[in-house]
């Protein structure tokens, strides 16, 4: 079955009482509904997290109707993205936003971060007491440092916002004290944001790389900027130790420096658009999601691009569209129903002329994981811009297009 990721702007002009309401897309949506699959991600939940509750919930139902329980997540513990079975309301109303404000105006404390959990429990206790005493140890002790010695007056200046008293000797706790009370005025205030893209270009020449100028080859003309780094090779060294196998961050990195760097440059009418970093943060958490479906629909210009450099660059076959060209597509769309015989008739025509990257078995209970390099596929084209990739299946993909389909997805393990 066909996936479909759409931005939050689509189902906000579906409604009736929207002031730019399109009522051939609500047509077209309500008779794709059950031949395609619509899903959802914590993109949309963030976008409401500040909505007056009735009309958040009113939200929440509307975009319930269509993508019904297929939510698209990412368990920070084990760092894994995945699928889950919940409704809008309910993946909502499962979310802590009030821990999440009070942390950005409390600062770094871990009072408050474990102040749920049973502080009876001893495994709780010797925790805290363990995280504790490792975020009072100082920063030279735990790893590099940064070298000062040779930073100008601007760029002590930005140190010193970022991390206020920054030294070797400051204990971990303090430095994300710092940072977190820095990251709370970057997630608010969009001068502070606009400040940033403007100190870092001072130091580059935008128009050695822009996307504008030079498309996908801004990737390698970055390194006449950067100290001889491509742009993914910049992200790469943003990251540390395990952080490198931690794709979602990686994408987040990538999606906020292209715009931080000049590579693309937003506008809203003739000015250049200005940001806060939670908004920069929301739509780059929309296009990571989208990108395990087969479409992403967003009709925010400077979403698509940022999407399309980035599902170009690391090779994704997600293809980004307007709701026009959803609309000027729909004879074709309403002519792909699938049957759970066509879906089988494909699953063993993909299988049959596919390669197995891997097969992976869980001694516990059993379990195979099974990924294949299935046919290429196109990518939206901007310009003269045009990509080919080969797009990836797992098991747990194929599960969940066959429960969606009426099959157990134990069938498939």
């Amino acid at each position: 079955m066909i996936r479909y990721y759409l931005d939050s702007n689509v189902f906000r002009i579906i409604k009736p009482t929207h002031r730019t309401h399109d009522a051939e897309l609500l047509n077209l949506l309500n008779r794709l509904k059950g031949k395609v699959l619509f899903c959802y991600s914590d993109g949309h939940l963030d976008d409401l997290k500040n909505s007056e509750p009735l009309m958040r919930n009113l939200d929440l139902e509307v975009m319930g109707a269509y993508v019904e329980d297929n939510y698209l997540s990412r368990d920070p513990i084990s760092k894994q993205s995945t699928s889950y079975l919940a409704t809008p309301l309910e993946a909502f109303n499962g979310k802590n936003y009030a821990l999440y404000d009070e942390l950005l105006s409390t600062g770094f404390n871990l009072d408050v971060i474990f102040k749920d959990l049973d502080e009876a429990s001893p495994l709780t206790s010797s925790l805290k007491g363990l995280l504790k005493t490792y975020f009072s140890l100082p920063i030279s002790a735990i790893g590099n440092v940064a070298d000062t010695s040779n930073y100008d007056l601007v760029q002590k200046a930005w140190l010193d916002k970022v991390a206020p008293g920054y030294s070797p000797t400051m204990t971990l706790n303090d430095l994300m004290n710092g940072a977190t009370a820095y990251s709370s005025i970057l997630l608010k205030d969009k001068r502070e944001m606009a400040s940033i893209r403007k100190y870092i270009r001072t130091y580059m020449t935008t128009d050695n790389y822009n996307f504008e100028r030079w498309g996908m080859e801004f990737n390698e003309r970055l390194r006449s900027s950067v100290n001889g780094r491509s742009f993914l090779e910049v992200i790469e060294s943003m990251l540390v130790t395990d952080q490198k196998n931690d794709f979602y961050l990686k994408f987040l990195y990538a999606y906020s420096m292209l715009e931080l760097f000049g590579i693309t440059n937003e506008r809203s009418g003739k000015k250049r658009k200005d940001f806060t970093l939670h908004s920069l943060n929301t739509d780059a958490t929309h296009a990571y999601f989208a990108s395990f479906t087969d479409y992403f629909v967003t009709n925010d210009k400077g979403l698509q691009l940022k999407a399309h450099i980035l599902y170009q660059l690391f090779k994704l076959p997600t293809r980004v569209l307007s709701t026009k060209d959803l609309l000027n597509s729909q004879t074709i769309l309403m002519n792909r129903e699938e049957t759970l015989d066509t879906l089988s008739a494909s699953l063993r025509h993909d299988l049959d002329h596919s390669l197995q990257l891997f097969r992976k078995q869980n001694i516990s209970d059993n379990s195979v994981t099974e990924t294949y390099v299935i046919g290429k596929q196109q990518c939206t084209t901007f310009g003269n811009q045009e990509c080919t990739t080969f797009g990836n299946k797992s098991a747990q993909e194929m599960a969940t297009r066959m429960h969606n389909c009426g099959v157990n997805k134990t069938d498939i393990f």
